[in-house]
């Protein structure tokens, strides 16, 4: 069970991570030091948390709620 729960968590992270790369400025970070590219992990990560957060407290009409991701918020606002 222990395993389980790991790899779910670990293929999480990596849904995380492959939706903020190319909508939130993951990837196209410059920065050198430590302390910047820190900082640009975490501005990036909290785009994406605040999109969830954001896409959560909208009501859907559906019963059946959609998963997140940040593509389909741009799909729905372009709707």
């Amino acid at each position: 069970m222990q395993l389980y729960r790991c790899y779910a968590a670990r293929l999480q992270l990596e849904f995380i991570f492959r939706d903020a790369q190319p909508f939130t400025g993951l990837a196209d970070g410059q920065a050198r030091s430590p302390q910047a590219l820190d900082s640009h992990v975490n501005a990036s990560l909290t785009a994406l948390s605040l999109t969830k957060a954001a896409w959560q407290a909208t009501p859907t009409n559906q019963a059946e709620p959609l998963g997140f991701s940040i593509a389909s918020v741009k799909r729905q606002a372009l709707i």
